[in-house]
Parts: C-alpha cells; sequence; structure tokens
C-alpha cells in the first residue's frame, strides 16, 4: 500500500489568524461628561414667626478657660460679603462649655461660670429679644432648649428651640464650618 498524499483543499480558504502587532486598536469611547455639580447644600437655617431663613454667614469663638467660659456664636441671613451695616437680622447665643455636647433645658438658674444667652435682633434691630441664664430670671424667654456638638476645627452642630413670652418662636438648625471671629 502506497502511503497517501495531502490533498489540497478546493473552495475558499480560511483567513489565516492576524499577528498582535497587525491588529487595529478598538476605537476610544467618548468620555462620559461630567455630572452637574450639586448646589451647595445651605448649612443651616432658622425659622421665626412662620418666616424660614438660610443660614449664610456662620461665626464662632471660643471662650473656654480652664475655670469655665464658653462659646459664643452669630448667625445670619447674609453673606459676610454683603453685609452693609451692623443692623442686619442676626442671632448671637453664647453656651457655657459645660452644656457643649448635650441637649440643656433652658432654666433660670447659672450653675456655670458662665451664663447661656440669646439676643435675636431682627432686621433693622427695631425690636429684639433677649434671655440669659441667671438665677429666677430668663428675660424674654419663655422656654428653650439648646443642642450642642463641638467636632473640632470651627465645625460645630448647634440646634435651638426657643419659645419668647410673647409666644413667638425661633427654631435653629446649623451643621458644618463655621468661620472664628477674631476680636
Amino acid at each position: 500500500m502506497k502511503p497517501e498524499e495531502p490533498v489540497e483543499s478546493v473552495g475558499p480558504k480560511e483567513p489565516e489568524p492576524e499577528s498582535e502587532s497587525e491588529e487595529e486598536p478598538e476605537p476610544e469611547s467618548e468620555p462620559e461628561p461630567e455630572p452637574e455639580p450639586e448646589p451647595e447644600t445651605p448649612a443651616g437655617n432658622y425659622v421665626f414667626d412662620g418666616q424660614n431663613k438660610v443660614i449664610k454667614s456662620a461665626y464662632y469663638q471660643d471662650k473656654t478657660s480652664p475655670e469655665g467660659g464658653g462659646y459664643s456664636f452669630w448667625f445670619l441671613a447674609v453673606d459676610p460679603d454683603n453685609i452693609e451695616n451692623e443692623t442686619s437680622e442676626r442671632i448671637w447665643i453664647d453656651i457655657p462649655k459645660e452644656m457643649m455636647g448635650a441637649t440643656t433645658v433652658l432654666k433660670g438658674e447659672r450653675p456655670y461660670e458662665w451664663r447661656w444667652w440669646i439676643e435675636f435682633m431682627l432686621e433693622g434691630w427695631d425690636k429684639s429679644y433677649v434671655g440669659h441664664g441667671d438665677p429666677g430670671d430668663m428675660g424674654d424667654v419663655k422656654s428653650g432648649l439648646f443642642s450642642t456638638v463641638n467636632y473640632g476645627n470651627g465645625s460645630f452642630t448647634i440646634e435651638a428651640v426657643i419659645v419668647f413670652n410673647d409666644n413667638k418662636t425661633l427654631s435653629l438648625s446649623y451643621t458644618g464650618e463655621m468661620l472664628e471671629w477674631v476680636d
């Protein structure tokens, strides 16, 4: 018997595999458009007599000492660059360091070296409310509470609900960084 010789196939040839160096690069996909930046969420607001206002400026001052002291906070509904005069509506709160990190019901007493304080000056300063923690006297404050947290590096959470003697309520909520007030 005679060994069979290879037979060439007849018909279309299968394409030979291409070498890697001759491969065409895949077309680059279009870069995805970057998402629109989210609008900045205000760090806080306050509501008085049914009117809601966004806090646009917030300041703090650390007045603590080994003997006591506390923190002062100022909140305004205007941008720091647009404060034109001293009569912008503002809220000033003093909190003894011993009240920081807790929710405190406001009382007419002064158990610490520093007393709590709230001053709410309405636009134009024609009307103001002042409350404080003095024995037997809370000024214009009928009842209220403060809840505060100091996260360090000028970042705080401040919650306040204050009912004044005329039964109008001021509610404030702020979480975020504040500018340090320097005398």
